[in-house]
């Protein structure tokens, strides 16, 4: 069952949606830019401590696409690679990059993404999305 808890953090250049249903705490946001990604603080997203060209490139770095970003500064948005890419995890999701569009069983339109992890060991909470549930299994 996918939940919409979504959280938007704002500055007068961006806006970032963090989906904490889709992250799997592999830390790439705080590794990259951890003055504007720490979870030390609250909150622990603030855009203001970051250069907006800084804040988006670590978002597009975000492989589970728990983060995403909309501009108000009239810079381009994401662009997908010209080459989808799956890449499978030991122990864990498949990332995919690219132009995804997700669908459930039912074929029904989920969600069109740029990157996503999703499930392999069918035990996520927000199927098809990986949770991170397979740490605990």
């Amino acid at each position: 069952m996918i939940t919409t808890e979504k959280h938007n953090y704002h500055s007068s250049d961006v806006t970032v949606t963090f989906d904490p249903n889709r992250c799997n705490h592999l830390g790439y946001c705080v590794k990259h830019l951890p003055n504007a990604f720490n979870p030390e603080k609250k909150p622990w997203i603030n855009l203001e401590r970051a250069d907006v060209e800084d804040v988006i490139q670590t978002v597009e770095m975000c492989p589970t696409g728990a983060l995403q970003y909309e501009r108000h500064d009239g810079g381009p948005g994401e662009v997908s690679p010209e080459l989808t890419t799956i890449r499978a995890v030991d122990n864990g999701p498949l990332f995919v990059h690219g132009h995804v569009q997700v669908v459930d069983n039912d074929g029904q339109f989920l969600s069109k993404e740029t990157r996503v992890a999703l499930c392999r060991c069918g035990c996520s909470d927000q199927q098809p999305f990986c949770d991170g549930t397979h740490k605990t299994l």
